[in-house]
């Protein structure tokens, strides 16, 4: 009879890791505002679709995004 109560807690263990796992499952893993590829939270240029995610000046704003992608106080627009 020992054996017996166990079968439950073990179809209970499954079915609750079933449950997690379809809970997982439908969760989405991140938007991806500009669909590069990158999701959001990851993406260093969210609003512009820039996959390869450089950042000259390494300041975490990608360069797609980045007024002066080279770090030296004058604006791209101005730059040489």
């Amino acid at each position: 009879m020992a054996n017996s109560s166990r079968l439950p807690k073990f179809a209970m263990l499954f079915l609750t890791l079933g449950v997690l796992a379809l809970i997982a499952a439908s969760c989405p893993a991140g938007s991806d505002t500009d669909s590069d590829g990158i999701v959001d939270g990851d993406d260093n240029c969210a609003s512009v679709d820039s996959p390869n995610q450089i950042d000259s000046d390494n300041d975490g704003i990608g360069d797609a995004c980045d007024d002066d992608d080279d770090g030296d106080s004058v604006a791209n627009t101005a730059d040489n």
